[in-house]
């Protein structure tokens, strides 16, 4: 879970904020003037979202190759029908 916290609280307590999250897995969410700014987080955590977005990109690729000779209307009318299905679960 994300903690927030603001640029000036960051600044002043930084190596305090690396060691949560580098030691405890602490998450952080840097806000500026009250909006979401930065997210401090450890390296594992990063990777592990890269390699999540790099295999949903992935993913898409294949999906998109399955898919060239069929058109967009067909697709769409076959993402409806897959939403309605489980929808109705």
């Amino acid at each position: 879970m994300l903690q927030t916290i603001t640029t000036a609280d960051a600044r002043n307590n930084f190596a305090n904020l690396l060691g949560e999250v580098y030691y405890g897995g602490k998450k952080y969410l840097i806000q500026k003037l009250g909006k979401p700014f930065a997210v401090l987080l450890n390296v594992e955590e990063y990777q592990k979202l890269e390699e999540l977005r790099g295999s949903l990109f992935k993913e898409i690729s294949v999906n998109r190759n399955k898919n060239k000779n069929i058109s967009a209307r067909e697709v769409e009318a076959d993402v409806e029908e897959a939403v309605t299905a489980v929808r109705s679960k």
